[in-house]
């Protein structure tokens, strides 16, 4: 069972002798021709479920565990089925439809909480038996193609998506300890101490639920009702607290949360029926006594998700292609907390990349209408949710990678000084390609003192924790790196390992950490980490592995890493010419929210904003 590497540290997905795996939380199905029935196995009778009602489109109803009996008994039951959570509602011509996780596996732990990843769903009709064939010929096909793009979104295109009970891993732990201090469940986890009532704990609200910034107030102080937090919604509603930029479900949760009927319940209540889901990675080392932890979580946003070629630049509102937030937790003793936060995202301009021909290198091509505006929208909410940005750009000086350069400079200079983004953003130019010709390492050397010094400017949360409030220590990063190049993927992982490795050092220094030959086994599966990080979203967004993986692992270009390299470039040309538009397409169906009408094709063109 346990299986531990040389270096002392437990991989992730493996459990050691001492523990039992773990389990999620358990749902039931029941469905019969006329109706379906979705309820929590255990809880309490006051317990909200949800019962759809095969009525035309699909009729969504919350009712209560102890009414449950009385629709059985009135109705006739057909199949039931265990499941793990709700994920959301979405609406194809022939009316709505109930993703249900029918199958997850766990992961690791983050913070003494289970982590699981989803790996199955399923899909059930809500529309009244008839409406389906009462559809036209062609209008059956179409629906059977949605369906088909809606199963390879949910499995085939969407390759790591994770969930957690007890911890919100939608939020890095700053951002949950603003949320809602001292009752997070940073603090809940981290702190054992059974005196305390935590449902009789203060109200506080220093973020809004979308993450921005809302107030300083004290902890005892008022609060607008619609942001303040509680202990008992921390636990229960974890779907209204979620980070919605980082929550992969969010527009299918949105939307059943909109059809969704009250009866006796609260509307709200149905929330707690939804699972918040993110797409990303998370991988996590401990050592052999489980005392101490180290873990990478990464969180790709929804708000513009998509494949390479298909999903580039910047839209109106300013969302950016591949927008990642990775955070590395150091945890020790349950007692010790540090925690580092970078971003990395796609040039924040309008711009494509077209696939045209058979040509290797595709051409840039540039909107200029609106760049300007887009730039300004992007890192007013980076400053909004972070606070001070540093932009590491790693775009080439050369070729169409050049231009796309001198326009991300030049968008980043007009931002006006009378705003809050001019006076918060600092943009630095590395080219990586330029600086490592002839396999030059020795810039990597240099980068790694620079970031050295640029990180300990912005700071690290840092969580002590005591048992009274008067003994927690707390510290609050200050800032972010922006990391980016082309695709953000393999040169921007690079740079960021080197960044996070420069934190590292100082993260075990901050919880105390002071063995060094526990500290060399740390950085070794740091390593590791990366390496697994970097192929995660990359597969996402490229559908391969990452290239330059053998600097990633050993810091070295070798021949193995660039003939490895050759057959992933490939195998990206071939899925960019003949896969990735259908992958596009089922991406967009499921994260825009997308409702399809009689006279839409079930294809629709790549996204060029």
């Amino acid at each position: 069972m346990a299986n531990e590497s040389d270096n002392g540290l437990t991989r992730i997905g493996k459990n050691t002798d001492r523990e039992l795996p773990e389990c999620p939380k358990v749902y039931q199905i029941s469905e019969s021709p006329g109706h379906i029935l979705f309820f929590p196995k255990c809880g309490r009778s006051e317990d909200p479920a949800l019962l759809v009602l095969r009525k035309g489109l699909g009729r969504f109803l919350v009712i209560s565990k102890r009414k449950i009996q009385s629709v059985i008994d009135r109705r006739n039951v057909g199949h039931d089925r265990a499941v793990y959570g709700c994920v959301g509602a979405v609406r194809l011509l022939s009316g709505y439809y109930l993703v249900v996780l029918t199958s997850c596996s766990f992961v690791e732990h983050i913070l003494g909480c289970a982590v699981f990843k989803a790996t199955d769903f399923g899909i059930i009709r809500c529309s009244a038996p008839g409406l389906f064939h009462a559809l036209s010929k062609q209008h059956r096909r179409d629906e059977a193609r949605y369906l088909h793009l809606l199963r390879a979104s949910l499995v085939e295109n969407s390759k790591h998506l994770y969930f957690a009970y007890g911890h919100d891993i939608s939020r890095n732990c700053q951002s949950q300890y603003l949320l809602c201090r001292p009752w997070c469940s940073i603090r809940s986890n981290l702190i054992q101490n059974p005196s305390r009532d935590k449902a009789k704990c203060k109200s506080v609200s220093l973020l809004t639920p979308d993450g921005m910034l809302a107030s300083h107030a004290d902890c005892g102080s008022e609060c607008n009702k619609s942001m303040t937090v509680t202990a008992h919604q921390l636990q229960n509603d974890s779907w209204y607290l979620a980070d919605k930029r980082f929550c992969w479900n969010r527009c299918a949760g949105e939307m059943l949360d909109d059809i969704t009927l009250p009866t006796n319940c609260s509307r709200r209540s149905i929330r707690t029926l939804l699972l918040p889901l993110i797409c990303g990675s998370f991988g996590c080392f401990r050592d052999a006594q489980g005392d101490t932890s180290l873990s990478l979580v990464a969180r790709t946003s929804v708000s513009r998700f998509g494949i390479r070629h298909h999903c580039r630049g910047s839209n109106t509102e300013g969302e950016v292609a591949n927008f990642v937030e990775t955070e590395q937790i150091v945890c020790v003793e349950q007692r010790y907390l540090s925690s580092f936060v970078m971003v990395r995202g796609s040039v924040p301009l309008k711009w494509s990349q077209p696939l045209q021909g058979f040509s290797w290198n595709q051409k840039i091509c540039f909107n200029s209408s609106g760049n300007i505006s887009s730039t300004q929208r992007h890192f007013a909410k980076l400053v909004s949710h972070y606070g001070r940005v540093k932009v590491v750009d790693l775009l080439s000086s050369r070729g169409e990678e050049g231009m796309l350069k001198q326009a991300f400079l030049r968008s980043v200079s007009l931002l006006p000084s009378s705003n809050q983004p001019s006076a918060y953003v600092q943009y630095f130019h590395f080219d990586l390609h330029e600086e490592m010709t002839n396999g030059n390492t020795a810039a990597l050397e240099r980068l790694a003192s620079w970031t050295k010094a640029e990180s300990s400017d912005l700071g690290q949360f840092m969580f002590v924790s005591g048992r009274e409030e008067s003994e927690c220590q707390m510290n609050l990063q200050n800032g972010v790196f922006r990391v980016n190049c082309k695709d953000c993927l393999d040169r921007t992982n690079l740079v960021q390992r080197i960044i996070a490795c420069s934190v590292l050092q100082e993260q075990l220094r901050a919880v105390a950490i002071i063995d060094s030959d526990f500290s060399k086994r740390c950085k070794e599966a740091h390593r590791v980490l990366w390496a697994d990080h970097g192929d995660r979203i990359s597969s996402q967004y490229a559908g391969t592995l990452a290239l330059k993986r053998d600097l990633t692992w050993t810091g070295n270009r070798t021949l193995g890493g660039l003939l490895q390299d050759a057959m992933t470039a490939l195998n990206r040309y071939f899925r960019a010419k003949f896969l990735d538009g259908s992958a596009q397409d089922s991406l967009d169906l499921w994260t825009t929210g997308y409702s399809p009408g009689m006279e839409d094709a079930p294809l629709r063109s790549a996204r060029c904003e």
